[in-house]
């Protein structure tokens, strides 16, 4: 992509006189950049800057670098059909107005740059990503920024996914999300509602069927603010009723009553897998490397499920694995923490879980499958030293982090297995086609350490603090 925009803006063009600005539109324009044969931007002219050329030009070559990287990043536009547009941000009301915003490469300032709007400035200077970075780094800086300017991106498919799609996997229900969503008051079929977690996009809570009192569920309870809001919802209702696996939270029905949509799902009272990391810490313990290759083989075998449908989970966390106090382990596609502390804020931050994502997803670039790959490597992580790498950093840095630093890893690798060093080794490559496949790490040595569900039920209920004895409902 950012080659593409490159070349584009190494053409000549003819600067746009007309203003056909309609309400709700951005108004462009343009400005005639450089009239030589050789474009300032091209993929040289950055490899000659970001080695450290001793060129006449050198400086200005700079400046043209930090324009492109600057116009990628902050053009109003979806399509860039024309790159050397003058920076606009958009104004509401009235719709006649633009605002342009002049940005320069700027070898004083700590970032880089003059005339950066202050909530960018300060956002850069926060993750600490100075000048040299940005030119040692240019295309990763842009996709980064990029990113966390408009992260809720359309996926982007491979030719491995679009190739998976053939009838055999188009057996489940794809009925209208519309037709299974009740328009009933919930509270008259569920009673004792408590709340138990706190999402991004909710709340949750546990319930008791009115007709079958043994019958308890977890309900999600959205409110309904926008059509956006209501369009997200029902895709999760839809990958959720489509995916019945063991190791997937089941969905059960949804209600649609005065302005909130309630999800009624599967409850599993032992709360997520953070909870149990986190009682662990507390107490200075971790999980054992048997523990852990449970964990992973659980984890693989529910993404195995949704992958079948050709679905991509792309938020594999420790939030989102619930157990139950029989051991097992199933993924959701919601948040479900009982609390949330200084460190689990960072989880819901307004680019989302950066800490568990691939490098592929974070830039932009096509992804497939291999991205739910990598957030198990994370999770493994996770679980043998209590967080995700990285988490100490802004979301910013994190992602800039991870998209040039290359796979994170053990902070004591010798404290561990080679065959868990090995498991972790095949799930973080940078490269997606380097990287394992759900059915190769299924076959890894390392799964074959793995406890047995009963001692991983008895952590999970000492965690909770639930007596053996006390059989699960």
């Amino acid at each position: 992509m950012f080659a593409k925009f490159l070349k584009d803006t190494s053409q000549e063009y003819k600067p746009n006189t007309t203003d056909k600005t309609k309400k709700g539109e951005h108004r462009v324009v343009t400005e005639k950049e450089n009239d030589s044969h050789t474009s300032p931007f091209s993929e040289s002219s950055i490899s000659k800057v970001s080695q450290g050329s001793g060129d006449e030009n050198l400086s200005k070559k700079k400046i043209d670098l930090y324009r492109a990287v600057i116009r990628k990043i902050f053009s109003p536009l979806d399509n860039h059909e024309d790159s050397r547009l003058a920076i606009l941000a958009p104004i509401s009301c009235p719709s006649q107005v633009s605002h342009k915003v002049h940005v320069e490469y700027d070898p004083n300032s700590s970032t880089g740059f003059a005339g950066l709007p202050p909530h960018w400035e300060q956002l850069l200077l926060n993750a600490g990503i100075g000048t040299q970075e940005v030119e040692q780094y240019p295309q990763e800086t842009a996709d980064v920024l990029r990113f966390h300017n408009k992260p809720n991106l359309p996926p982007i498919a491979t030719d491995e996914i679009l190739a998976s799609s053939n009838d055999q996997y188009n057996d489940f229900d794809m009925s209208p999300v519309c037709s299974i969503i009740l328009q009933q008051d919930p509270y008259m079929f569920y009673k004792d509602l408590k709340k138990i977690g706190e999402g991004a996009s909710g709340s949750v809570y546990k319930a008791t069927s009115l007709d079958c009192p043994q019958h308890r569920v977890a309900m999600k309870k959205v409110k309904l603010t926008s059509q956006t809001v209501h369009e997200a919802m029902e895709t999760e209702i839809n990958m959720m009723r489509s995916i019945q696996h063991d190791n997937v939270v089941r969905f059960y029905e949804a209600y649609e009553w005065e302005e909130y949509l309630w999800l009624v799902m599967e409850l599993l009272e032992g709360g997520s897998l953070t909870d149990i990391i986190y009682f662990l810490m507390e107490h200075k313990c971790y999980f054992e490397e048997k523990q852990i290759a449970f964990i992973c083989q659980e984890v693989l075998k529910g993404l195995e499920g949704i992958h079948a449908l050709r679905r991509i989970h792309r938020d594999v966390k420790s939030d989102n694995v619930l157990t139950d106090f029989d051991g097992h382990m199933k993924l959701a596609d919601f948040g479900y923490c009982a609390q949330i502390s200084s460190e689990k804020l960072k989880r819901t931050t307004v680019v989302g879980t950066p800490y568990w994502m691939a490098p592929e997803l974070i830039r932009g670039k096509p992804y497939d499958f291999k991205v739910d790959v990598w957030s198990l490597g994370i999770l493994a992580l996770e679980c043998a030293e209590g967080e995700p790498p990285l988490l100490h950093e802004t979301p910013l840095r994190a992602m800039f982090l991870i998209t040039t630093r290359g796979p994170p890893g053990l902070k004591n690798p010798d404290k561990w297995s080679c065959l868990f060093r090995d498991f972790l080794q095949k799930c973080l490559s940078v490269d997606p086609s380097k990287r394992a496949s759900i059915k190769e790490l299924l076959l890894h040595p390392f799964l074959k350490t793995a406890c047995d569900r009963k001692e991983m039920a008895k952590l999970i209920r000492l965690c909770r603090k639930v007596p053996e004895h006390i059989p699960f409902m």
